[in-house]
């Protein structure tokens, strides 16, 4: 999976918070090379364990948690068998995490405001998972897509996925025709 932060006059908006405790603990390692300011606000893009299971890693530091509802309540519908996955997937690894839903739920196209930075918050619906979301950075066309576009692999289609509101979102993207795309694989 591939993880983005924005750096601002505030403090890191974080672009999903990983698989576990100790994922978690690795990405904020990895901004702590660019930069010594907190991670003040996660977005979590969709409802795929990767993607949310390190909240509490950060909520224990005060961050803000952020997702749609519609991802929230994917998160809740699957926590037991993403963890179930998980703890099988990665062993020891695991330890000490606690899946922890956003706090902050976003039902529409919403601006995130941190310090001198914004993001915008794109929901595109039913994609790899019921709820997937887009994080559009326009000042300098940017786009991280979680698990809506993969590279270097085939989209991960799976029982919970949907094709034709997956093309809608393929849509949406072109649509705002980003100089670099950020997939949420490869």
């Amino acid at each position: 999976a591939t993880f983005g932060f924005v750096v601002s006059d505030q403090g890191v908006l974080l672009i999903d918070s990983g698989g576990s405790w100790r994922g978690a603990e690795n990405i904020e390692a990895a901004i702590n090379t660019v930069t010594d300011k907190p991670i003040i606000k996660v977005i979590n893009t969709g409802g795929q364990d990767h993607r949310w299971f390190g909240n509490d890693y950060f909520a224990q530091q005060g961050a803000e948690l952020i997702s749609s509802p519609t991802t929230h309540a994917d998160q809740k519908a699957r926590e037991a068998q993403q963890v179930l996955r998980m703890t099988n997937l990665i062993g020891d690894a695991y330890q000490g995490t606690n899946p922890v839903y956003a706090n902050t739920l976003l039902e529409s196209e919403s601006l995130v405001t941190l310090g001198d930075r914004s993001v915008q918050f794109i929901p595109v619906g039913h994609t790899h998972t019921p709820g997937e979301n887009l994080v559009w950075l326009p000042e300098v066309s940017v786009l991280y897509t979680g698990d809506t576009v993969f590279v270097d692999r085939m989209l991960g289609v799976a029982p919970q996925s949907q094709h034709l509101t997956w093309i809608e979102a393929f849509e949406r993207i072109d649509s705002l025709n980003p100089a670099v795309i950020v997939p949420g694989h490869g």
